[in-house]
């Protein structure tokens, strides 16, 4: 007899809650769930659940320091983190998969194209213009992911599972910073720590997922966001993306 869908989505939030306690307490585990099937179903659960509670405390820390331009409502901060936070970070996860496929590549080779990506698309920004700059970053993302053969033979949804659980976490840092606002020492410092602690996370994570060297995942997981933040900063400079918005998805 086949699964009703209330049981089939119960069986993903419980194993979304596997994944996420794994991810916390043993996260060689949480990597492993990961490749099981149903984890993309699941993890993608996860992270749809967390946006409600992320947009809850997004921003709120920015806004008791002082530091946001203006006051933003719960249902625009909810919008902006599954509107736009899904597109930057689906750039992100492009250009993951871009230099992830240069990973066999010498070290020196592959330090190269990492540097050269984000570094020519800020050129871009800088020489052409900002609307440009965005342009060519989200298309060079979503044309990759769409159209190169190589992504089609290659390992996508594990590293996926990946970036929607450590995006699930993020309520923890922001509602930890939220307890915090009465002191900035303790906003920045709890932000510092759980960025460090997700960097560890993700690298480690790519490490496993594809089996290369702890430099190399380092790399993997810095670069893209550095892609990333370019494609979020021209899209601001462009007029594409109000400050408002810009503020709730950099934190600042």
């Amino acid at each position: 007899m086949p699964s009703s869908p209330n049981s089939a989505s119960g069986n993903s939030a419980a194993q979304a809650l596997r994944i996420l306690k794994a991810l916390v307490a043993a996260p060689s585990e949480a990597y492993a769930l990961m490749r099981e099937p149903g984890a993309l179903a699941a993890c993608a659960l996860a992270y749809l659940a967390a946006l409600p509670v992320s947009a809850l405390f997004s921003g709120q820390m920015s806004q008791a320091q002082g530091f946001m331009a203006q006051p933003t409502s719960y249902l625009f901060r909810l919008g902006v983190e599954a509107g736009w936070g899904t597109v930057i970070n689906s750039v992100w996860f492009a250009f993951l998969t871009l230099l992830a496929t240069a990973a066999p590549l010498h070290p020196a080779i592959l330090l190269g194209v990492c540097v050269a990506l984000p570094a020519s698309l800020a050129a871009l920004a800088f020489i052409a213009g900002p609307g440009l700059a965005a342009g060519a970053s989200c298309g060079l993302a979503a044309g990759w992911l769409l159209l190169s053969p190589r992504t089609k033979r290659f390992e996508l949804k594990t590293p996926l599972c990946l970036l929607l659980a450590v995006l699930a976490l993020s309520p923890l840092a922001e509602a930890a910073g939220a307890l915090a606002s009465s002191s900035d020492a303790a906003v920045i410092a709890v932000q510092v720590l759980f960025g460090f602690w997700i960097l560890y996370l993700t690298a480690r994570g790519l490490k496993t997922i594809y089996a290369t060297s702890a430099p190399k995942a380092l790399l993997l997981t810095i670069l893209p966001m550095l892609g990333m933040y370019v494609a979020l900063f021209s899209l601001y400079k462009a007029g594409l993306m109000s400050q408002a918005a810009m503020e709730v998805l950099s934190g600042f």
